[in-house]
């Protein structure tokens, strides 16, 4: 019985392995398929901008990709109306 628990065990390992593989090879293909369709979106985003569009686009990733490089997020900007939303109190005013 130590026998058939030993070999179901060391069984049961190898398919752990065989399973983690697998994970990193559909992990691996699917982040190269997204990668592929948001290159294929921003291409078709830039054919139908202006090229005062097209400017600022690029000025945004550098900022974002500096921003990136320094381990920051870009912060989200607020709009006007936003920013002049005013705030309520906790007691209900």
């Amino acid at each position: 019985m130590a026998s058939r628990l030993s070999d179901l065990l060391a069984k049961k390992a190898e398919l752990e392995q065989q399973i983690i593989e697998i994970q990193r090879e559909e992990r691996a293909s699917a982040i190269a398929q997204v990668k592929a369709l948001m290159a294929q979106r921003d291409k078709e985003i830039e054919a139908v901008l202006t090229p005062e569009q097209l400017t600022k686009v690029a000025a945004l990733k550098k900022e974002a990709a500096s921003k990136a490089a320094a381990g920051k997020k870009p912060a989200a900007k607020k709009t006007e109306a936003a920013a002049e939303k005013p705030v309520k109190s906790a007691g209900g005013n």
